[in-house]
């Protein structure tokens, strides 16, 4: 794809994984375009138009903003959209593909399985945030022109939003066929203050300690109850899991202006047999203390997953992630591959 020859200045986009935020106070003539090797986005007469060739076969690129998709393409296209007044652009640019082989035999090297099974089970998934205002300014407002925060919190929750899900048999009712047993879910949508979830990892960056970084870990009790011959169900049985593989791996950097870490769990239902699996996600994470974040690894599908950051100072949290599950069959390993069950993310931006 042809870039065009205007200045180029550097902010977060899409498959860059650590950047600086880039001043809005930018002129437009210094801050008329973006681009890299994937994206290309250019502000003139109202409109910022957004062009991508992200040189992946058989790519699949979505623009949203926090209202739905603005647009749909493949490897390659490019999209015109409009500002309203003086009011920022707020775009979510995300593109899915399938792994290449040398990515796959990687993955399947480090679990140890056949790279067939990577291919058909796990997915390419990149994921940007940005920021365009009418001048053609990018990004945030720049660190100087700003109060640093004294930390920042990272709020990772995985939920079941409907208010009852049955139970995979046999692997989650002890073997009996002849119930029915259902699990009761968290009965709500997406939102980093609920109360209700089945795992909550929060980790908080001290900047006035050197970065230092500590991880608070919830794992959600787990309600399991089983339907009597009138249609009635029982008051259910209790029980929780551990949550000693909610991990919190510190063999980064932790600076008061730069932190890298490493989060990871393997939450497995207390009902289940070892045939399922466990609420599972591994990714390495990277703040700035000025906006930047990148955050990149792999999930189980199920259940949904929602992704925050805050800083102190900050009454609002901004959205990294936000995923609904496809199937509660991806609990069950019989079925894990066969359902397309894990996927891989790198995403980038500023809070």
């Amino acid at each position: 794809m042809k870039k065009s020859s205007s200045k180029t200045v550097s902010v977060i986009l899409a498959f860059i994984l650590v950047l600086a935020p880039v001043p809005l106070g930018a002129s437009a003539e210094e801050s008329s375009q973006i681009a890299n090797g994937d994206w290309s986005i250019e502000v003139a007469g109202g409109f910022a138009q957004v062009t991508w060739d992200v040189q992946r076969y058989d790519a699949d690129v979505t623009v949203e903003d926090s209202d739905g998709l603005l647009g749909v393409g493949g490897s390659e296209g490019s999209l015109n959209l409009g500002f309203t007044g003086n009011s920022e652009l707020e775009i979510t640019l995300s593109m899915r593909a399938p792994l290449s082989k040398p990515e796959a035999a990687e993955i399947a090297i480090e679990r140890g399985v056949d790279i067939k099974e990577v291919l058909s089970s796990v997915e390419y998934h990149e994921v940007s945030h940005l920021r365009i205002s009418p001048d053609g300014g990018f990004g945030e407002v720049s660190a100087d022109a700003a109060t640093l925060p004294a930390y920042s919190i990272l709020r990772y929750m995985t939920f079941i939003p409907e208010a009852y899900v049955a139970a995979p048999g046999p692997v989650c009712t002890g073997g009996d066929l002849t119930k029915t047993y259902r699990f009761a879910g968290d009965d709500r949508s997406f939102g980093p203050g609920n109360t209700s979830f089945r795992t909550k990892f929060d980790v908080k960056i001290d900047w006035l300690n050197q970065g230092a970084v500590t991880k608070t870990v919830s794992v959600g009790e787990t309600i399991r109850q089983v339907r009597f011959s009138d249609g009635s169900w029982s008051s259910g049985v209790k029980r929780t899991a551990l949550d000693s593989t909610m991990r919190l791996n510190l063999d980064g950097v932790q600076r008061s202006d730069f932190v890298s870490f490493n989060i990871e769990q393997d939450v497995t239902n207390p009902f289940c047999s070892v045939l399922t699996n466990g609420i599972y996600f591994n990714y390495d994470v990277t703040v700035s203390r000025s906006g930047a974040y990148s955050f990149k690894g792999s999930a189980i599908k199920v259940p949904n997953h929602e992704v925050y950051i805050k800083d102190q100072d900050n009454p609002s949290w901004s959205i990294i992630a936000r995923r609904s599950y496809p199937t509660f069959d991806c609990l069950n390993q019989l079925l894990f591959t066969a359902n397309s069950c894990m996927y891989t993310n790198s995403i980038s931006g500023v809070r």
